[in-house]
């Protein structure tokens, strides 16, 4: 059995490779990123240069429902439910797609900011989506704009700063694309719980976005 200096001395190793290897992969490209990514750090989407951003795109595809998912856990941001996404299609021996999404709201759990909203190339140049993988998937995917939450909420709450720029982005796209309230799709938590997420409001939201 090694001794507690060569424990301390693997230990130390064990970190600074670990520190090493998260510097390069942060200076690594991304090969996943298909376009450049534009992020919304304010919720006020009255202000003109947060409006300008979000609808900066192609001739606006006619969207019909907005559909609401979160990560499973995964943590971070768009950059990681990419690789996560990508992942999984590699296990499956599919070509790499990403995770289809056109929006992605930020945990606070990476460089940038809780709550932050990233609107990905996907929305920029009003791609369908790519975000629902069951029967029906393709019909879904051609009509609804998808927004994925990092986190998990069937595990614990969204952040207050993730449910408020949620609830701003998605009473900008109804106003904008003229979709109801019962068009807006909310299925978070875990994949095998039922009915509603344990620590999400569904009522409250329902109430807090647009008829």
């Amino acid at each position: 059995m090694p001794d507690k200096r060569t424990i301390r001395v693997l230990g130390a190793l064990v970190v600074g490779m670990t520190i090493v290897s998260s510097i390069l992969l942060a200076l690594e490209p991304d090969p996943t990123h298909r376009g450049s990514m534009i992020s919304l750090s304010a919720v006020d989407f009255q202000q003109e240069d947060v409006a300008e951003k979000l609808w900066k795109t192609r001739e606006v595809y006619p969207w019909q429902y907005i559909v609401i998912h979160d990560s499973f856990g995964i943590a971070g941001s768009e950059r990681d439910l990419n690789e996560a996404w990508d992942a999984e299609y590699a296990r499956q021996g599919l070509d790499r797609k990403g995770h289809g999404y056109h929006f992605v709201v930020n945990d606070g759990l990476s460089p940038l900011g809780d709550g932050e909203i990233q609107i990905t190339p996907r929305w920029q140049d009003q791609r369908v989506g790519g975000f629902i993988d069951a029967e029906g998937a393709d019909n879904w995917n051609r009509i609804a704009v998808g927004i994925c939450v990092m986190g998990d909420a069937g595990s614990a709450p969204f952040s207050t700063a993730q449910g408020d720029s949620l609830t701003e982005l998605v009473k900008e796209l109804q106003g904008k694309l003229d979709i109801p309230r019962e068009n807006v799709i909310i299925q978070v938590g875990s994949a095998t719980s039922q009915g509603p997420a344990t620590y999400f409001n569904y009522a409250q939201f329902r109430r807090s976005i647009l008829d």
